[in-house]
């Protein structure tokens, strides 16, 4: 093993590195994957394709919400996240090099990989983010040198990958200016402000073809959940890259003159300690155990939320609302005492998951019409708009036990336009065409039996 380690030292600690990435999604955070997939709804069909390119970076948002269908196989999402993380750390070092530096500096690669962990602490940064940022620096591997042909290559970049890939390609263009203008050539500054200008120009040029506003262009189009938000750390990382590309040969020169070997285990030392030390502090706890108590509940999980709470009394709506769900499910709660709750959580503050968490309460205590109320809410409630396969789902299943069967092969056609629901879909389509089949399934066979139909208010 010491002798590998020796001879293979920058594959080694990459794997290394890649590990500690799939064990951090796929034993600490598995919920966060799977908030992600049900916040969304990713279809399989030439129209939504269409949609996503009629404006910048439209491209980045569809492979994004392709990646994330996956999250619902959560070993599938964390191998996911691993590449595209340790994907950032690969590309950064296949640029650093090209600029003749030593082995010496490959922990420095390890930054940008770092920090982008640490922008994903935040639910609300997407996977276009990400995306939008691989190939960025997909194109920084492959910047020409002869001057005519970088010109060349820069507008494409300030055009037409700018429109797929949005705001992002900045990178490459801003990146090109500092490497190349350390030469001091007036050729090369010329370049890189010519491409910088065809950046804004084409963003300017967009918010007239596009129906976006020309700030919300310039700060990424579903880079962040939140159209009318802003995290100034998405573009700090941005600046923290384009640091350290194109400053690693001055890194070089201030070096200590000591053995590659040594420099690469020092190096990735420091790399390990500054995730052990940040990563705990950037993700929010208040906010991660609302979203895990949703995925505990999604998935049923009653024991698991009961033991939970007995470490930490729940604070949130969101956390109130998990808890008695699952204490009425193991029978430490009485039927009335979850009405009295039900009465009082209609009165709290709504957020996204609030809403889904009574969905989940109604529906699962035959209170159908409440149920389908709050699972359209749910839909409505999700900021940038892209509906979600787990509400859609709630609805036609809604639908189905009320006899609305047009309404509910609506969204069961929706959901049969998906990879993950799709199964699920085609044996529910089964029930709407057969409706005299309803009342024998296990699940909608006793809602329908118990459905009231007469006009009540429950406050």
């Amino acid at each position: 093993m010491k002798n590998i380690m020796s001879k293979y030292p920058k594959q080694c600690f990459a794997i290394l590195f890649a590990i500690c990435v799939f064990a951090f999604w796929m034993f600490r955070f598995p919920f966060v994957l799977a908030y992600q997939e049900q916040m969304q709804l990713f279809l399989w069909n030439d129209s939504f394709l269409m949609e996503y390119l009629t404006f910048p970076g439209g491209m980045a948002s569809y492979l994004g919400q392709f990646l994330v269908q996956f999250f619902n196989n959560i070993p599938l999402g964390a191998l996911i996240m691993t590449l595209a993380i340790t994907g950032v750390q690969q590309l950064c070092w296949r640029i650093i090099i090209r600029q003749q530096v030593s082995d010496a500096l490959y922990p420095l690669s390890f930054l940008p990989a770092l920090g982008l962990w640490l922008v994903m602490s935040d639910e609300d940064v997407l996977m276009t983010y990400v995306v939008a940022i691989l190939v960025s620096l997909l194109m920084m591997c492959f910047v020409p040198r002869r001057p005519l042909v970088r010109l060349l290559y820069l507008l494409l970049i300030s055009t037409a990958v700018f429109w797929l890939f949005g705001i992002a390609v900045l990178m490459p263009v801003v990146y090109i200016g500092l490497v190349f203008a350390n030469r001091h050539k007036a050729i090369d500054i010329i370049i890189g402000v010519i491409g910088i200008g065809v950046v804004l120009v084409s963003a300017y040029v967009s918010a007239w073809i596009a129906p976006y506003p020309l700030a919300r262009i310039m700060k990424g189009i579903d880079y962040f959940r939140f159209p009318i938000g802003f995290d100034i750390w998405l573009y700090l990382w941005m600046a923290l890259v384009l640091l350290v590309l194109a400053l690693s040969p001055v890194v070089q020169k201030l070096s200590v003159p000591i053995s590659i070997t040594t420099r690469l285990i020092l190096g990735t030392l420091l790399v390990a300690i500054v995730v052990g030390i940040s990563l705990p502090l950037a993700y929010d706890r208040d906010i991660y155990d609302d979203i895990e108590y949703d995925f505990m509940v999604r998935t049923q999980r009653w024991q698991d939320i009961i033991n939970k709470s007995a470490e930490m009394a729940p604070v949130s709506s969101t956390a109130e609302c998990a808890v008695a769900l699952a204490q009425w499910k193991e029978q430490q709660m009485t039927n009335q005492q979850l009405l009295m709750f039900m009465k009082r959580a209609n009165r709290m503050p709504k957020t996204e998951l609030t809403v889904m968490m009574l969905n989940e309460i109604y529906f699962r205590v035959n209170m159908v019409n409440a149920s389908q109320r709050f699972a359209f809410e749910g839909v409505e409630f999700i900021p940038n708009y892209k509906k979600s396969g787990r509400l859609i789902k709630r609805l036609a299943e809604t639908n189905l036990v009320n006899g609305e069967y047009d309404v509910a092969r609506k969204y069961l056609q929706m959901l049969q336009e998906t990879i993950y629901y799709r199964e699920w879909a085609d044996e529910t389509m089964n029930l709407v065409d057969h409706p005299q089949l309803i009342l024998q399934h296990p699940l909608y066979g006793p809602m329908r039996k118990y459905l009231s139909h007469k006009d009540t208010m429950f406050i």
